[in-house]
């Protein structure tokens, strides 16, 4: 009689490893590897046949918006934008339908409160490519949770993303990586750059946030040098990182 709780014991044991292997084993097909040698060699549609090719493109844009062309946000209006999709979207199709002015590829400018940065590591979108220290956040994206106040929670808030392109094509690489910019957090901050609508965490991956339009890549990072009230009538209390 004493043999069956031993081998319920061993079932149970069993069972528990085998769950925690395979659970491992789906962790580590979840990061892709590289595609590239370096991010010269990445093309836009980063590791494109693993993920969603035109969604990479959209991460991926580098170009400098015009200033005309650039419309003031609040976090508020941002998280109001319809997030519908037409029916029968999958990731990898189209994207005109939510692409042009006040969607998709609209430059905007958003002051928010930076709840907190995030370093990325490896994506689809930057060819898989990350590493140690200076150099694997020269490579990967910076991940910033915008809110409206400065005690409110990461649900309510939307997101800004520095990407390595954007970076690297600046006159100093170095002062728009994590270990430097996480030094914002909590501070009152002015984002510019391209509206995007994550749609892969939209469908199939959904993030602690309110919304999935996203300032996504940010081309203009500034920082509030005295109170919110004053930088949103002063414009000379704005310290951009250059």
């Amino acid at each position: 009689m004493k043999r069956y709780p031993i081998l319920a014991i061993m079932v149970v044991v069993a069972l528990v490893c085998l769950l925690s292997t395979e659970t491992l084993a789906q962790k580590k097909k979840k990061k892709p590897k590289a595609c590239a040698k370096s991010l010269a060699a990445c093309p836009l549609e980063g590791c494109g046949t693993d993920f969603d090719p035109l969604l990479n493109r959209s991460k991926n844009r580098s170009d400098e918006p015009a200033e005309a062309d650039i419309v003031d946000m609040s976090v508020s209006q941002v998280k109001h934008l319809s997030q519908n999709l037409p029916a029968g979207w999958g990731e990898s199709d189209a994207r005109d339908t939510f692409t042009g002015p006040s969607k998709e590829g609209q430059p905007v400018r958003v002051m928010a409160w930076l709840w907190k940065s995030k370093r990325e590591h490896r994506e689809s979108c930057n060819c898989g490519l990350d590493g140690t220290g200076t150099r694997g956040e020269k490579l990967t994206d910076i991940h910033m949770v915008l809110t409206t106040y400065q005690n409110s929670a990461e649900s309510s808030s939307m997101t800004a993303e520095i990407t390595p392109r954007v970076r690297a094509g600046r006159p100093k690489p170095i002062t728009w990586t994590y270990g430097r910019l996480r030094k914002n957090d909590k501070k009152y901050v002015r984002v510019t750059g391209w509206l995007m609508l994550d749609t892969h965490h939209l469908v199939s991956g959904p993030l602690v946030r309110a919304t999935n339009w996203e300032v996504h890549p940010i081309m203009k990072l500034e920082v509030c040098t005295s109170t919110a009230t004053k930088c949103r009538a002063d414009e000379s209390l704005w310290l951009e990182i250059k």
